[in-house]
């Protein structure tokens, strides 16, 4: 089911947020997104998927990731 797949991405997103503000890493990475989404593409040519529904999905759960990553990040500095 793609709605368990996404609660289990949500959760891996929350640890890699957390792994990135110890490391002090930038929550926006253009050059990462484009990578996953080239090779994203090219499983979805194979898969005889469009191209432009894949990127549009892609680039939302990258949109959403950033969002939710920039607010556990701010809940938990306000928390200190």
């Amino acid at each position: 089911n793609i709605l368990l797949l996404l609660g289990e991405r949500q959760s891996l997103v929350d640890q890699i947020g957390k792994v990135k503000k110890v490391k002090r890493q930038p929550i926006f990475s253009p050059r990462r997104e484009k990578e996953i989404l080239r090779k994203q593409s090219a499983v979805a040519k194979d898969l005889g998927l469009d191209r432009g529904f894949i990127e549009e999905f892609f680039t939302a759960i990258f949109r959403l990731t950033r969002l939710r990553q920039k607010k556990l990040s701010h809940v938990k500095a306000n928390a200190k």
